[in-house]
């Protein structure tokens, strides 16, 4: 099931509650509904599964970063809004891989398709990435992933500097 279809089933449900403590979770999902059709107006056509990702994606981002900006402002009392809508939302992205799965997945992506990579490789290296990991169905952080990414280059290229072969890795057999 597409996430704007349970989006609008789950504010019929918390509807039907008719609950005062469920009113935060209610405009959780209202904003999350609105964000979607927005987004799809925007594109005029409707949206695949991976765009209502990015649009519930870049929700998530930012409710972190007024979090940031809120414990700057020693307003713990917003924090915990924020949080829970966080929460919320994340309820409806997939599972978001762990820093040794992107990782792996960078080091396998170098390793195959840019064995001479350099920084100017750096979008090329991040845009496959991000495939890989959602065809894995895992979502990743844009920091995490971009930082995996730099890290995992200059190590490749101050070993070359240096001299030194990287060993290929060897991929092992899902029998075990």
């Amino acid at each position: 099931m597409d996430i704007q279809k349970q989006i609008d089933k789950d504010i019929v449900t918390t509807m039907k509650l008719r609950d005062d403590l469920q009113t935060d979770l209610l405009n959780t999902l209202r904003m999350a509904k609105s964000s979607l059709q927005l987004k799809a107006k925007e594109l005029k056509l409707e949206l695949t599964d991976q765009e209502q990702i990015g649009v519930l994606t870049y929700m998530v981002k930012t409710r972190k970063e007024s979090i940031e900006l809120f414990k700057k402002g020693d307003r713990p009392d917003l924090v915990v809004g924020e949080e829970a809508q966080i929460k919320m939302l994340k309820k409806y992205l997939p599972e978001e891989a762990s820093g040794g799965d992107i990782a792996m997945t960078v080091a396998g992506i170098l390793t195959v398709h840019f064995p001479n990579v350099t920084m100017k490789d750096l979008g090329s290296v991040i845009k496959q990435a991000k495939e890989a990991i959602a065809a894995g169905n895992q979502t990743a952080d844009g920091k995490v992933l971009s930082e995996t990414v730099k890290n995992e280059i200059k190590y490749r290229e101050d070993a070359r500097a240096n001299g030194i072969t990287l060993a290929v890795p060897v991929h092992e057999s899902s029998n075990e």
